[in-house]
């Protein structure tokens, strides 16, 4: 049985603030105008934001750009 805590501990910062916010993916693309495939991909690690990306996102989610970053 996979250990749950394991993947809780290698999730995307992005993921645990979207969490923290309680939004789905959808939700925040949606907010802070991204396409859902984006978020997906960098919260799957396919794609590396930009200073922008980053920037937009920590401010809906009311958070440091450092929070964000891996």
């Amino acid at each position: 049985m996979p250990d749950d805590r394991h993947t809780h501990l290698t999730d995307h910062p992005l993921t645990a603030a979207r969490g923290a916010a309680g939004l789905t993916v959808e939700q925040l693309a949606r907010i802070a105008d991204f396409e859902p495939n984006v978020l997906r991909a960098i919260e799957t690690r396919c794609h590396r934001p930009t200073l922008g990306e980053l920037n937009a996102l920590a401010q809906v989610l009311r958070v440091r750009i450092v929070d964000l970053r891996e």
